[in-house]
């Protein structure tokens, strides 16, 4: 996927954010856990399916927002 950007602020488990690019609602394409944090954070990975834009965000078991760290790839 290409276009990676980072989605800091409030948000819901089940809510589901709109693309940057286009405005179209994104889909939840993972749920892992934190390459730092473990299980106490969730990282969020979003994919836009009209332009492939990702989004990832980083999340607690309430919902609550993490700040996104950046980390290696793998």
């Amino acid at each position: 996927m290409s276009n990676v950007t980072k989605e800091p602020g409030n948000f819901g488990i089940a809510s589901r954010p709109c693309c940057a690019a286009c405005k179209t609602t994104m889909f939840l394409a993972r749920r892992t856990p934190h390459p730092l944090h473990g299980s106490t954070y969730e990282l969020q990975s979003f994919a836009c399916p009209k332009c492939d834009t990702e989004l990832q965000r980083s999340a607690d078991a309430g919902g609550r927002t993490h700040p996104v760290e950046e980390t290696a790839d793998t």
